[in-house]
């Protein structure tokens, strides 16, 4: 129809028509991509919202995770700091025994860490992580995940270093066959000869340094992942609810 409006305007020689009618079509295509466009914007918003809360939600069982981990370890360093004093004293006198077999028997323990980060890992695979519009977001997801990164690292060289020195332990505490109970493996634990042993002693030390070393580094972890869930919280306009809990809490 347009067409052959256009073809018969130029027979016509009827130029300013002719420009009408081009104008005409210019105009059709321009807002038909335009109407495309908004299309596709509508579309990406829509995807990066779900892309926002599903970090959101992943955010929040972060938090939760090294909460638990950071609280976890913190009662087992005080365990340890107890054993080393028993130990450093020469006597159970005055210390729970339970509570500084804890520790002697967690002083080299390096649980692995990991949290759930399917859905990181899925939206950086497909690139929309690097899609996301909010610069704040960005940021915050790449330092909790560099975070993360560094930790796992660190695991193997902080569990080696544990496993050399409980060699010096003269095998004083192990696990020995209980036949007959609900549970066949208990633990066992020569404080006398412990005690006795300078050389365990020393690196019974070293290992409680390390263990309060490692323990900055979970409580790094848990500061990112508390930011991260903070700021996609507000970018969503909620709360980061393992936050507001402990807000809660404290109030």
């Amino acid at each position: 129809m347009l067409l052959r409006r256009i073809t018969e305007h130029v027979k016509a020689q009827n130029w300013t028509a002719v420009a009408l009618d081009f104008f005409i079509v210019v105009v059709g295509i321009l807002i038909a991509f335009r109407i495309t466009e908004l299309s596709e914007a509508r579309q990406e918003t829509k995807e990066e919202r779900v892309a926002l809360e599903r970090l959101q939600l992943e955010s929040q069982e972060a938090v939760r995770y090294f909460q638990g981990m950071v609280a976890e370890h913190a009662e087992l360093n005080a365990k340890r700091t107890e054993a080393i004093a028993a130990l450093t004293a020469g006597s159970l006198e005055g210390f729970d025994r339970d509570r500084v077999e804890d520790g002697v028997f967690t002083l080299g323990r390096y649980p692995a860490i990991a949290p759930n980060r399917s859905t990181y890992d899925e939206l950086n695979a497909s690139g929309m992580v690097t899609r996301i519009s909010n610069q704040t977001v960005r940021d915050a997801v790449a330092s909790y995940i560099s975070e993360l990164q560094f930790i796992e690292s660190q695991l193997t060289f902080f569990r080696t270093g544990s496993e050399r020195d409980e060699e010096v332990s003269g095998a004083a505490f192990g696990y020995v066959y209980a036949p007959g109970s609900d549970f066949p493996v208990k633990r066992q634990m020569d404080f006398t000869a412990l005690a006795a042993n300078e050389a365990y002693a020393h690196a019974a030390t070293g290992m409680l340094r390390e263990q309060f070393i490692f323990q900055r580094y979970r409580r790094g972890v848990l500061d990112e992942a508390q930011e991260m869930c903070r700021v996609l919280s507000e970018a969503l306009g909620k709360k980061c609810a393992p936050l507001a809990e402990t807000e809660t809490d404290d109030n």
